[in-house]
């Protein structure tokens, strides 16, 4: 039983004429507690922190289930995603980077094979998913622009028609006549708009790839179904220093590549741009321009186009 302590702030006098205690203090000592009543208290305790325990651990399993599922396979750009350009891009490689920043320069010497096996290595590294075919037994058919992807499946790259760009022949640069490989970004749930005649092509559109256009229009007409490419030099005599150029297999990203749904084994379309011979001892810049009627292309804000330079000794 708690004990009542009177505290002795008033006198003795006081107490006798307030026999009732209303005056005074009073406190509480559970010193005397059963040792039943210590093991239970301990056991509240014990309850509270497993329960603590479990309400982290199920949050942390929460926090996994959602990255895991929401995050980790989320597509790298989405469309409907207000932080981020609608406009769908494209990349090139090799690229040369230090982990901090990416630099625009492909240099190297055909004679020095430590020289440009530096760029073909990084080429190796971006085209392994498309030439690791054993992963594509599963859910990968073979395309064409009158056989599109059904759900879950997805297309096998045309690595074969790659070549003169190709590992054994280093890619061209031992010949000097380098490959770069120009990759599709991939954005979710994005498709392409198509030039459907050969009339609505833009009047900026260089003319050899409107010559390109025109010969597909009339030879076969669904491969104008493709995000056309262009490349060449950035001034007058980066175009005469760049000299003639050739697209593996075609001059554009086909349509049956799109959209992009997140689906297991999916690789972005690569086109390898070839450029045959090249001035050496000069530097060219180049610029690589995406054409599609949904597609915007602006300079100052980096958008259709990729820019870099090319310099062989």
């Amino acid at each position: 039983m708690p004990k009542y302590v009177i505290s002795d702030t008033q006198d003795e006098t006081q107490q006798a004429l307030d026999p009732d205690g209303t005056n005074a203090k009073v406190s509480f000592n559970n010193s005397d507690a059963s040792p039943a009543q210590e093991k239970s208290r301990i056991s509240r305790v014990v309850i509270i922190v497993l329960g603590v325990v479990c309400c982290v651990a199920v949050l942390v399993l929460c926090a996994w289930f959602v990255y895991s599922v929401f995050i980790k396979t989320t597509p790298e750009w989405q469309t409907d995603d207000f932080m981020i350009e609608t406009v769908p891009g494209h990349r090139y490689g090799p690229k040369e980077t230090d982990g901090y920043t990416e630099g625009t320069l492909i240099a190297f010497s055909p004679s020095n094979a430590n020289s440009y096996k530096r760029w073909t290595n990084v080429i190796e590294d971006i085209i392994e998913g498309h030439l690791n075919t054993s992963k594509y037994s599963r859910n990968a058919v073979n395309c064409d622009y009158d056989s599109l992807p059904k759900p879950g499946k997805v297309c096998i790259p045309e690595y074969r028609a790659w070549f003169p760009c190709t590992k054994e022949n280093n890619f061209g640069f031992q010949e000097a006549s380098p490959c770069v490989f120009i990759r599709f970004n991939k954005i979710a749930n994005w498709t392409p708009e198509y030039y459907n005649s050969t009339s609505e092509l833009p009047a900026e559109m260089p003319a050899s790839l409107k010559e390109r256009i025109a010969e597909y229009y009339g030879i076969y007409r669904a491969l104008m179904k493709t995000v056309w490419l262009s490349c060449d030099g950035e001034s007058p005599t980066d175009v005469e220093n760049l000299g003639p150029i050739q697209y593996l297999p075609r001059q554009g990203f086909p349509g049956y590549y799109f959209p992009y749904n997140n689906t297991e084994n999916y690789v972005s379309p690569i086109v390898p741009v070839r450029f045959v011979k090249p001035r050496t001892g000069v530097l060219i810049n180049i610029e690589c321009r995406l054409w599609a009627p949904n597609i915007e292309y602006n300079r100052e804000k980096g958008r259709g186009f990729v820019h870099f330079e090319l310099m062989i000794d």
